[in-house]
Order: structure tokens, then C-alpha cells, then sequence
């Protein structure tokens, strides 16, 4: 859908002028992208700073909804910094493809923060609301809220093992699960996971709040768009991608 930055722009030179900044993706629509290239994303944050990715509403996506980051820790750019991904609403991804999330981080930032999200069906084996992946640190998640996330394979929070995942806080979630992904020894050491709401049965007023807030902010936006004719509806949980004769 988007992409902000490049992921080729990895030097380590702060305030670089190749650098993307100061880039707002703000109450989009995004449905059904990465039909062929099953990979792709709604929104792609590579090596950018200043970016601020809020009231988006994403659905049918065969892969992840957001994602934050790049380079796996290879390299730590000065300048990948003060991003918000907030306010949107993102409901299933991973509907092809595994070993994803409605937002995925990966790589070095510093002060990433993920607030009043709106998660809704993160999915089974290696998907997840929030994915937290190799060398993901400077991360602050606090304030989402995770809906049917409560089957047995589901996780709200998911991350790997041994990765160096560091300077993390997740704090003041809310889920109707309560799983987290930590299948392995995890070293979660300078990492915070405190007074997450879990196994929730009836959402909080907080809750509620964050769930309306969540997606656009017309909401009225959506009326047409989530209806499709029948001619272009595309099987994404089949094994194969059946392209609509449009």
C-alpha cells in the first residue's frame, strides 16, 4: 500500500540527507493489498524518522498490516527515530502467509511507540497482534487492545528467541487472550511486561475507548468500501490465489 523510507538506506550517518523524514500516513483505507507479491504490506516503515502512521483501517491483507524496521540489527542508523504507529485499526493479516503480525518491528530504533491500536483476529502459528522480532528494542507498546485473540493458537504478543530483543515495554494492553509468544528461553532482561489486561471477558471503558478510536476518523468512510461485488472477491485462504477477471 505504502512505503516510507528504503530499506537500502542503512548507513549509520545521523541526519543524513538521503534520510526520509517528517512523513505523516494518516486515514487511509488499505483492503486486500499484495494480491501477487503475497509479502507486501499495508504500510512499510524502513530507515525513517519522524514518522507518524495513525487512523489507518486495514483488512484482508494475505501478510502483516504494519511494518516497522529493517537490517535484523546489521546496522544501527543514528536517525531511525520517534516514529508512532497509533490510532489504527487492523484486522486480519496473515491471512496466506505466517511468521507475521498486524504490526511487526525488527532492527535497532530508538522510541518507537504503538498506542491505541485496535487488533482484531491476530491469527495462529507464528502471526500475532504485535510482533516483536530480532533486535527490536527503544519499543513502547501500551494502551491496544487485542480481539479474538483468544483461541488456542492465537498470541497477542509474539517474540523469538535469543534475538537480543532489549529496552522494550509492553504495558496496559488489553486481550481477550492470554498468550504471549515465548515458546523458547527468552532473555527478558531490561524488557517490560507489566499490568496487561488478559483473558479479558467484558472490555474495560478504556477498552471501549481505544477500540472507537481506533480505524478513521470519518468512519462514515466506510460504508461502500467494504462491500464487494461477489466478481471481485479473492479466495486469500486457499493454497491458491484465485486472481479475480476484472
Amino acid at each position: 500500500g505504502v512505503v516510507v523510507g528504503s530499506c537500502l538506506d542503512n548507513n549509520d550517518v545521523a541526519g543524513s540527507s538521503d534520510r526520509v523524514h517528517n512523513v505523516e500516513v494518516g486515514n487511509n483505507i488499505f483492503r486486500r493489498c499484495a494480491q501477487e507479491f503475497l509479502g507486501c504490506t499495508a504500510v512499510s516503515l524502513y530507515y525513517a524518522g519522524n514518522v507518524n502512521i495513525h487512523h489507518n483501517d486495514i483488512k484482508d491483507m494475505p501478510y502483516s498490516g504494519i511494518v516497522a524496521g529493517w537490517g535484523w540489527g546489521a546496522v544501527n542508523p543514528a536517525d531511525v527515530k520517534n516514529n508512532i504507529i497509533a490510532y489504527n485499526r487492523i484486522e486480519k493479516t496473515c491471512q496466506v502467509l505466517d511468521d507475521g503480525a498486524q504490526i511487526y518491528t525488527v532492527g535497532r530504533m530508538d522510541n518507537l511507540q504503538i498506542n491505541d491500536n485496535y487488533f482484531i483476529d491476530p491469527g495462529t502459528y507464528r502471526r500475532a497482534g504485535l510482533y516483536f522480532d530480532a533486535v527490536t528494542t527503544n519499543t513502547y507498546a501500551a494502551d491496544n487492545v487485542f480481539e479474538k485473540a483468544n483461541d488456542s493458537g492465537d498470541f497477542w504478543l509474539f517474540a523469538r528467541k535469543s534475538v537480543q530483543i532489549d529496552d522494550c515495554v509492553f504495558i496496559y494492553n488489553h486481550s481477550d487472550g492470554k498468550k504471549a509468544g515465548f515458546p523458547y528461553s527468552w532473555d527478558t532482561s531490561g524488557v517490560l511486561i507489566a499490568d496487561n489486561k488478559l483473558q479479558v471477558t467484558s472490555w474495560s471503558q478504556e477498552a471501549q475507548r481505544i477500540k472507537a478510536e481506533a480505524g478513521l476518523e470519518d468512519k462514515t468512510r466506510l460504508n461502500e468500501i467494504d462491500t464487494y461485488p461477489s466478481w471481485r472477491q479473492l479466495r486469500m485462504n486457499d493454497s491458491v490465489i484465485i486472481i479475480a477477471d476484472i
